[in-house]
């Protein structure tokens, strides 16, 4: 199985520490790619950077997406 993690912030560490651990969760069980959102906002804190960080995720999504059996989307959160 091949899993992409899309970090659609434009934090590489937060990118970096998100992947870490659902390695740590998936072992030798599936493939990660972990990308970092393109553009957008380092930390997402009100509805317009989520509104760009949505753009950013489905960027990423077409980039990276195509030979993935999965997509982690690692965000959370309700600004605004």
């Amino acid at each position: 199985m091949r899993i992409l993690l899309i970090n659609p912030n434009t934090s590489q560490a937060v990118t970096d520490l998100v992947a870490d651990h659902v390695r740590r969760q998936i072992g030798d069980r599936a493939d990660l790619r972990a990308v970092t959102g393109r553009f957008g906002a380092r930390y997402i804190a009100s509805r317009a950077a989520a509104a760009i960080a949505g753009h950013a995720a489905l960027d990423a999504l077409a980039e990276h997406g195509d030979s993935c059996d999965a997509v982690y989307l690692a965000c959370f959160g309700d600004p605004g």
